[in-house]
């Protein structure tokens, strides 16, 4: 699983001599046979046959065709062999096909990825329990969840139901705070540039009030479901929504340069 050492090692990697192929690939399952992808493989090894080695081609095609388990969205993959480099990263997001050739590694598609979806929690939250999924890149890494004081639900009427009904509110009110402590605890342990809540409306707006910054700034939005929900549709659910703040982001710098160019200009 590519982490943000490995970025920083690819980063720093520059060859006097050997020449180094990038190469990105889009093996998401849900839109394509192995076929699809592997035909998009020759295509892009095509492209770049008088700049890489015999044996750097060989060795992509033979991982692609008969190594690769088919478990990932996407695979970036950076070879050389004079250098003796050979990595390999099976990714949970889909990348797309792009291929390099040059004396460092060409690392900018990697990095946006991890820009989007490098560390994210996801928090399930009702009023007595909470469920956190810790992401990384796509990939599920550590789940913790907390349940609470049980909320006994009367059915008494008059003056009794009042004082029953402020009771309940109490209880309520305790969990989702000791909701919000665990979900503070758990983003200093883990640093997640953003956060996904999900669960009831009202009890998620009362949650996010919970939150002290700068976990409540990282707050990219809230998906459907509750802390019952399947992990698949959990990820799939935050990775729509990823994707849409990255799209947004990528549209803001976009205008500010436009903006910028515009002011350049007068």
């Amino acid at each position: 699983m590519l982490s943000e050492r490995d970025l920083r090692e690819l980063a720093a990697l520059e060859s006097p001599h050997a020449s180094i192929l990038s190469l990105y690939l889009d093996v998401d399952p849900r839109r394509q046979t192995k076929d699809h992808y592997r035909l998009n493989l020759r295509h892009l090894l095509e492209r770049v046959e008088d700049q890489i080695s015999r044996a750097d081609r060989e060795a992509v095609q033979r991982f692609v065709e008969l190594e690769y388990d088919g478990s990932g969205r996407g695979l970036a993959i950076f070879s050389s062999r004079d250098l003796g480099l050979w990595r390999v990263f099976s990714l949970a997001v889909p990348t797309p096909n792009l291929v390099f050739v040059g004396r460092k590694p060409y690392v900018f598609p990697l990095a946006r990825l991890w820009d989007a979806y490098g560390r994210f929690l996801v928090a399930l939250v009702d009023k007595t329990h909470i469920r956190l999924l810790f992401y990384q890149m796509g990939e599920l890494q550590e789940t913790l969840e907390l349940r609470g004081e049980p909320i006994k639900r009367h059915k008494q009427g008059g003056w009794g139901a009042e004082k029953l009904q402020r009771h309940e509110d109490e209880v309520a009110y305790r969990n989702l705070k000791e909701a919000a402590e665990l979900t503070v605890n758990f983003c200093e342990r883990h640093q997640p540039r953003y956060l996904l809540l999900g669960g009831a409306d009202p009890t998620v707006v009362e949650f996010r009030e919970l939150l002290p910054r700068p976990w409540s700034d990282r707050i990219a939005g809230t998906i459907p479901g509750d802390r019952m929900s399947d992990e698949v549709e959990i990820q799939e659910a935050a990775l729509r929504i990823l994707q849409q703040v990255e799209r947004q982001r990528e549209f803001a710098l976009v205008d500010a340069a436009i903006t910028a160019a515009a002011k350049g200009g007068n």
